[in-house]
Formats: C-alpha cells, sequence, structure tokens
C-alpha cells in the first residue's frame, strides 16, 4: 500500500500538468483571437480627445483634427480606366494623403484612335478651402500606345512633364484631357504613394 500513494501523487500531476497546458493554449489562442479583432478594428479618424486609448502600439499621425494611422507605400489601384474614351476631360475621385512625401503614376495607354489624338494627364491639388484644383505635374500631350512614368517626390530631378520636385498633398486626384478629332483612347493611370 506504501507505493500506493506516490502513483496516486504522479498521476494526479501529471493530469494537472495536461490541464494547466491546455489552459495555457485556450488563453494563448484568445489572446491571438483578441488581437486580430484589434487589428483588424484599426481605423483612421481617432478623435483628439481619445488619443491615448490606442492601446495597440501602432503609430498614429495626427492630421490637424483627428489622428490617422502611420502607413507604408499604398499602391492605389487603376485611379482612371479608359475605355474607348471620347474628348473630354475625365477626374478620379478626391484621394486622401496620410503620410505619402510623393507618388509615381503610371500612364498606360492601350488603344488610341482618331485625328490627332492625345490624352494629357495631370496629378492635381484640391485646395480644401476652396473647392479649386491646381496642377502639381502634367504629362506631355500622349498620343501613341505606351507606357509613361509620372513623378511627384521631394528633391527628384525636374524633367518637364515627367517628374516635380514637389510634396504630396493631403488631398489630391488624377485628371486626364482626351483631345482630338473624334477620339477614342483606352488607359489606365494607376499610382503608389511613397512614404519616405
Amino acid at each position: 500500500m506504501t507505493n500506493a500513494a506516490p502513483r496516486t501523487v504522479n498521476r494526479a500531476a501529471r493530469q494537472f500538468g495536461r490541464a494547466a497546458r491546455a489552459l495555457l493554449l485556450a488563453a494563448a489562442i484568445g489572446a491571438l483571437v483578441f488581437a486580430g479583432s484589434a487589428i483588424a478594428q484599426l481605423s483612421d479618424s481617432i478623435p483628439a480627445n481619445k488619443q491615448g486609448q490606442n492601446t495597440q502600439g501602432f503609430n498614429y499621425g495626427y492630421n490637424g483634427t483627428t489622428f490617422d494611422r502611420w502607413r507604408n507605400n499604398v499602391d492605389t489601384g487603376a485611379l482612371l480606366t479608359l475605355t474607348a474614351q471620347g474628348a473630354g476631360t475625365v477626374n478620379s475621385t478626391d484621394q486622401v494623403n496620410y503620410n505619402g512625401r510623393g507618388l509615381k503614376c503610371l500612364v498606360n495607354i492601350t488603344a488610341i484612335s482618331g485625328t490627332s489624338p492625345t490624352v494629357t494627364v495631370a496629378i492635381q491639388y484640391k485646395d480644401t478651402s476652396t473647392g479649386a484644383y491646381t496642377p502639381l505635374l502634367t504629362s506631355a500631350a500622349l498620343n501613341a500606345v505606351a507606357s509613361t512614368m509620372l513623378t511627384v517626390y521631394p528633391g527628384v530631378a525636374v524633367t518637364a512633364n515627367v517628374s516635380a520636385s514637389d510634396v504630396l498633398p493631403r488631398t489630391w486626384r488624377i485628371s486626364a484631357v482626351i483631345g482630338g478629332t473624334s477620339p477614342s483612347a483606352t488607359a489606365t493611370v494607376g499610382c503608389s504613394v511613397i512614404a519616405s
């Protein structure tokens, strides 16, 4: 009978150890699920009076009214898609620059026809007090199937109609003017906002 007590104690210790490991594993999984939901719920525009409640460890930048999440380089996808577009002006929606210093935009013309057809693309700054748009950089009048890169970034070498040494403002957009007689243009314009 003297050997039964140590065996019972050892068995109880092993069962306790298994239960403790299972409990720790469940707690770790719960913490990961909570962290995942906290990350998924991150949003911009944290009010200034709530800034101290950011406990997720993410960086935020003050935009003059609220706090926005810090971002790395951001690809916008196609801001403009022209499909057999006739003469006129096509504008993207306003874009919000959270913390980018500049951007690169690729104008990709895949088809263009008509009499002297052209596509002229501009990266425009929006003055939010008046709603007026001002070009930061305007391409040359593009008239052939080709890809053209436009760059706005502080300190970059300035090349007319290709690059501008400037910062990207908070609110901006892309504008394309299709010109010529009975023009038809198929093209996309996509950009990448460069954080640093």
